[in-house]
Order: structure tokens, then C-alpha cells, then sequence
């Protein structure tokens, strides 16, 4: 592997999210980087207790200076941020003004419309997108899309007709705010049962979200109060033939479950029309679902194996990596 960060020092700032955090920054040392590691934001219960007192705008910022205080000594060759939400203006200025020859990379994986981070990307040389529209309308952003990480690539090679117990999968948060995903599911879920297909779903919730959906007169059903973790999902993936994929309407870019899918050399059904636009896009692998007058198409697509992967790996880890720190 070739160590193109050799000797660099690396800030990296990212929202700890499954554990994309850890293995970004176990690449960014693979090719010689030494990295130092921050969350994006406090502790989640130290978040919701400042959230009832309305001081989050304190937390955040004590937060950022706690960062600046333990890096004060170190310099740095780059600061990689990824999303980067409600990051203070003048915590960049400062980080800049300390590490003036340092630079500076952020990567979105929200679009502007979900994470307005506007205010702060022009302090940043270089700044990548996941969303194709805010990357068309935006001359500053580039566009790139997401990755998948080698745990899912190495399923491929446990691929075993046997294992495979479940026709399509799907995993997803639920609630109030996901009434249209939840109603996308259900309706998956009964052309499944009606083309005596195997739907597993993994749906969860927090337990205080159940709590204000339960006062607001919404029901739940099959439901977990705690996300799955990364060798559940994993598992899950390793024994469907298909995955489903609900994308969010508030932004076009195409989500990390489908690279994960197809890196895993699975089938996918997706809500997302720009799948189209892809350059790995085949109709062999991919379903694009647009309402219950798929229903007879879905229920061909899921009923035949998938015979042959698409060949999806540019779109893995190392590559996206390479192309952020060493694209011009």
C-alpha cells in the first residue's frame, strides 16, 4: 500500500456514527498518517441535558475550545472535517491561524438542505459533496460519493446460497419524523407477503421519541429501542439476497447502504431515481421503486438470485480517501 500521507500529521473531526470514524481513521494510518481524533459534538446525554436548559449553543462551543486547548502544542499538515454541524466560524479561524500551512478538507455526507454548513466553506481549501445537486449548484463543492468499507467487500467471499435465508432486508430508525419511510416499509412488507417472499426489517427508535410518538396518538409495531450494531447489520446483510434501501427526499445523493449493498455484492432496491444516473447502474441488480405499480416487477426482481456483483470498487474506503487528500 502506498504510504501517500507518510509523516503527516492529520486533525480529523467527524461524527461518531457506527464506526466509519474508526476505520477512516485506521486508512488515514494505513497510508502513513498520524491522526488525532475528535467527535463533532459532546456526548449525546450531555447534548440532551444542555438541549432542556436551552444552552446547546454553550455546549457546542466549550466543546471547540476543548479541542483547540489539547491540540495548542501540535501542528498539523491537514484538518479533514467531516459534516462538521454547528462548527463555530471562529474555532476554523483559530484552528487556521495555528496551522497556516496546514490543509484544510471537509466532506459532506448531509445535504445543505438537512445541514446548512454554508457559513463555513470558505474556510476550507477543498470541500466534497455526496449530494449531486448541491454539488451542480455550488461551484465551491465537488461532488463525490460515498464508499463502502472492506468488511462488507470481504462478504462476498462467504457468499453461500445456503445462508441465504431472507429475499430482502431492510434497517432504519422510525418515528414521527419517518412517517412516509415507515409507510414505504409496510407497503414493501405486504407485496412481499403477497409474492411469498422473506422480509426482514430491523426498525428502532429512542425510547423518548417512542414515548412523545405514543402521546401524539402513533403506534409502533416490531420495534427496538437500541440500534443495531455493526456485526448485527453485518450478519443481516450476509444473509439476503436484496436490500433495501429509503432514501431522504431532502437530498439526491445516494446513501452509504447502497455502496455497502453492492459492495457486499448484493441486489438492491432503492426509493432514490438518481441511482439511475450511476455508472455502476444495472437493471439486473438495482430496482428502482416508485409505488405499489411495481409491485408485480418487484416481486420478479427479488424472486431470481443474483448472479454476478457489480463491480463497484472504486467506490471502496481507500479510494475515497485517496481522491479527497490527493485529487486536485
Amino acid at each position: 500500500m502506498e504510504k501517500y500521507l507518510d509523516g503527516k500529521r492529520v486533525l480529523f473531526i467527524c461524527p461518531e456514527f457506527y464506526d466509519y470514524h474508526v476505520q477512516i481513521k485506521r486508512k488515514l494510518e494505513n497510508v502513513g498518517a498520524s491522526v488525532d481524533f475528535f467527535s463533532e459534538s459532546p456526548a449525546k446525554w450531555k447534548v440532551s441535558m444542555y438541549r432542556q436548559i436551552r444552552r446547546t449553543n454553550t455546549l457546542i462551543s466549550n466543546h471547540y475550545s476543548s479541542i483547540l486547548e489539547k491540540i495548542l502544542n501540535t501542528t498539523y499538515n491537514y484538518v479533514f472535517v467531516i459534516r462538521g454541524n454547528k462548527m463555530p466560524s471562529c474555532f476554523l479561524s483559530e484552528l487556521r491561524k495555528n496551522n497556516s500551512e496546514a490543509i484544510f478538507l471537509m466532506y459532506q455526507w448531509d445535504s445543505l438542505t438537512n445541514n446548512n454548513y454554508k457559513s463555513i466553506i470558505d474556510k476550507f481549501d477543498k470541500v466534497f459533496t455526496f449530494d449531486i445537486k448541491d454539488a451542480n449548484d455550488n461551484f465551491e463543492l465537488r461532488y463525490l460519493p460515498l464508499f463502502y468499507t472492506n468488511d462488507y467487500h470481504e462478504l462476498i467471499n462467504s457468499r453461500n446460497e445456503g445462508l441465504l435465508t431472507t429475499d430482502l432486508f431492510f434497517i432504519g430508525a422510525v418515528g414521527h419524523q419517518y412517517r412516509e419511510r415507515t409507510a414505504i416499509v409496510e407497503e414493501i412488507s405486504n407485496i412481499c407477503l403477497e409474492g411469498n417472499l422473506i422480509f426482514k426489517k430491523y426498525l428502532f427508535i429512542p425510547f423518548y421519541s417512542y414515548l412523545k410518538d405514543i402521546l401524539r396518538g402513533e403506534q409502533h409495531n416490531g420495534i427496538s429501542f437500541k440500534a443495531l450494531n455493526k456485526q448485527g447489520v453485518l450478519t443481516y446483510v450476509n444473509q439476503s439476497k436484496a436490500i433495501l434501501d429509503i432514501h431522504n427526499k431532502n437530498q439526491t445523493g445516494l446513501s452509504i447502504r447502497t455502496f455497502e449493498s453492492l459492495g457486499a455484492g448484493k441486489k438492491l432496491v432503492t426509493t432514490n431515481a438518481d441511482i439511475a444516473n450511476a455508472d455502476f447502474y444495472n437493471a439486473k441488480n438495482i430496482f428502482l421503486y416508485r409505488g405499489k405499480q411495481d409491485s408485480a416487477k418487484l416481486i420478479s426482481f427479488l424472486s431470481h438470485n443474483n448472479e454476478d456483483y457489480l463491480d463497484v470498487q472504486k467506490y471502496r474506503i481507500d479510494n475515497w480517501l485517496r481522491t479527497i487528500f490527493l485529487n486536485d
